[in-house]
């Protein structure tokens, strides 16, 4: 599936720069070519009205046409090196004068001057000759100016020969460029299904072994004749892996809302001070039953401008969090202050994370070996990590062994 969305990509990538590019040479193309074109008939037709003014010289053979009388210099009424220019005048009698370049083969010339004769056109190309002219109509007669268009076309081959060698060449580093590009682009696709892969196996793993234990907890039930503390024993267990899958479905349910748009949330401002001790409060039940002491040390009046349902879960799921993986007999340390404009919750325990496992602590499903037998799923750090960036949060961790593992949340005190 990556490899096809990657090719497909460079694809369409490809082919949308190829036609641009492809545009953009043969505009190139037909703007030179017309460019030269329009200087040629202009020369052309200065030519003939200089002529037609100063009338028609003889001129050394092989030599240029005699210079014009015009305040321009010559070079400038020329422009187009290595194009010999020729003038015919036909009057009602046939060709009356000519001034032509001594390599003009006289019956190239004639048939020049009839093709010339019965084109309606002012100017244009002498058809099987490599010969563009310009006529005028005069009182003594028309007046027909020739010129080479060999440079011309010689010119319009070497830019259409150009044109198609940079074409090629830029689609080969475009696409090596693109290739890179898709890449890149197609990296987060692919990281995301496979995280996606993987949250369908935990989940169906998760989710496996309650219902198995629940089918075959009813199974007993139906095809044996217990007395009534065998039966109460099977349905102890059934309800209890009936609450774990129930508690799987509720915080997956958790996790997709927590990555659903922020327009869910309801924003108010409330005391984050006073909500954390609640928080707190709420849980020590919970540490003194592992025998866990929970320190604080929350700065008061720090007023967020946020959602409290979601900041509260995000305390409630780091201190459970804590709770659930610190040695017995040691503390909990929760601290609240406020930092440039920011409040920053901070909650410690003793626990270490190898750098291993901490990498990854907050994707779903994923615990460390130290954690498969603590009842837990793997979502939780994965719902907190989701809710503090709906709330234009940051949610850290650090830890090491001797200062043991540390949960930073950083919000700022108005919702952006």
């Amino acid at each position: 599936m990556i490899k096809g969305l990657k090719r497909r990509f460079i694809i369409i990538a490809m082919s949308i720069i190829g036609i641009i590019t492809l545009a953009i040479f043969v505009f190139i193309c037909i703007f030179t070519y017309s460019s030269q074109m329009k200087e040629a008939l202009r020369i052309l037709d200065q030519s003939s009205f200089h002529f037609e003014k100063s009338g028609f010289e003889s001129i050394p053979p092989g030599n240029s046409p005699t210079p014009m009388p015009d305040s321009r210099p010559r070079d400038e009424l020329f422009q187009l090196p290595d194009i010999y220019i020729f003038k015919v005048k036909i009057s009602t009698d046939g060709i009356t004068s000519s001034e032509t370049d001594s390599t003009i083969d006289k019956e190239l010339l004639e048939r020049a001057v009839t093709t010339v004769q019965n084109d309606k056109d002012e100017h244009g190309r002498v058809k099987g000759a490599s010969l563009l002219y310009s006529k005028k109509i005069t009182p003594d007669g028309l007046i027909i100016s020739f010129t080479s268009s060999s440079n011309i076309d010689t010119g319009l081959r070497n830019t259409v020969f150009l044109s198609i060698s940079l074409w090629l060449v830029s689609l080969l580093l475009f696409s090596i460029l693109v290739e890179r590009l898709a890449h890149h682009a197609i990296r987060p696709v692919e990281a995301f299904l496979k995280a996606q892969q993987q949250f369908i196996q935990d989940a169906s793993h998760d989710l496996k072994t309650p219902l198995t234990v629940i089918l075959a907890n009813t199974d007993i039930l139906l095809s044996a004749n217990l007395e009534n503390k065998d039966g109460e024993k099977w349905l102890l267990s059934t309800r209890d892996e009936s609450l774990k899958m129930k508690g799987l479905v509720e915080q997956m349910l958790e996790l997709a809302k927590s990555e659903s748009s922020s327009a869910f949330l309801s924003i108010t401002a409330f005391d984050a001070s006073e909500t954390t001790e609640q928080a707190v409060l709420q849980l020590e039940s919970v540490a003194f039953e592992r025998q866990l002491t929970i320190d604080t040390c929350i700065s008061p009046n720090i007023v967020l401008s946020t959602d409290i349902n979601a900041y509260l879960r995000i305390v409630q799921i780091l201190l459970d969090n804590a709770i659930r993986y610190s040695a017995q007999n040691t503390s909990i340390k929760v601290v609240l202050a406020e930092e440039r404009q920011r409040a920053v919750l901070q909650v410690t325990s003793c626990s270490f994370i190898s750098e291993e496992h901490i990498n990854h602590i907050f994707e779903r499903f994923y615990r460390g070996s130290k954690s498969r037998s603590d009842g837990g799923h793997g979502l939780g750090l994965a719902i907190a990590k989701s809710i503090s960036l709906l709330l234009k949060g940051d949610l850290t961790v650090k830890s090491s062994e001797t200062e043991g593992t540390t949960f930073t949340l950083s919000l700022p005190k108005k919702s952006k």
